[in-house]
């Protein structure tokens, strides 16, 4: 998933939403570069 869209997951104020983003997050953290990773962690942490 792309930067965009966990942006997108998060300003919609769904905790649904939120959730799976934050849940997405975990299982690809580890494979992510880690520029990008820094920014999304940013957004849903």
């Amino acid at each position: 998933m792309g930067v965009y869209l966990y942006g997108e997951l998060m300003v919609q104020e769904d905790r649904e939403q939120q959730a799976l983003a934050r849940r997405c997050l975990s299982l690809v953290q580890d494979e992510m570069d880690q520029s990008a990773r820094r920014v999304v962690e940013e957004m849903v942490l």
